[in-house]
């Protein structure tokens, strides 16, 4: 435990490390549909991406 204690970054980046895997985990959506789209003269990726959201 000595060791640990003065390697005391070893300890928080595997908290960190860990909270990062359980919020990745936690935020996962899962099932992600996609939807076909067709692009048109004009269009603009701001356009897309505000009609489709």
């Amino acid at each position: 435990m000595r060791w640990l204690r003065e390697k005391q970054y070893i300890m928080i980046l595997g908290i960190v490390s860990l909270l990062i895997i359980a919020y990745i985990i936690i935020t996962d959506e899962g099932d992600i549909s996609y939807e076909p789209i067709t692009v048109k003269e004009g269009d603009t990726l701001w356009t897309l991406a505000d009609r489709y959201k």
